[in-house]
């Protein structure tokens, strides 16, 4: 998310961030706060879109690679 005031290598180098592959493999990106967290019109939300598409083509990430989970696991 792009935070006013924030610096994206300032993010990376924090300990907890620099171990997560994203970082490691440079694919960390800048996304607008009011596309995404404070939608504040269609037209963000529909700019946000255009961005996670460019994003999701430049990465070539197959569906079969995505692990999201919306519920704690269940042991």
């Amino acid at each position: 998310m792009n935070v006013e005031g924030g610096n994206i290598d300032q993010f990376k180098s924090e300990p907890f961030w620099k171990d997560l592959n994203a970082v490691q493999n440079d694919q960390v990106y800048v996304l607008d706060y009011y596309g995404f967290v404070n939608t504040g019109s269609l037209e963000a939300i529909a700019e946000a879109c255009k961005q996670l598409k460019q994003i999701y083509q430049s990465v070539k990430v197959s569906y079969s690679q995505i692990k999201l989970s919306f519920a704690p696991s269940q042991s």
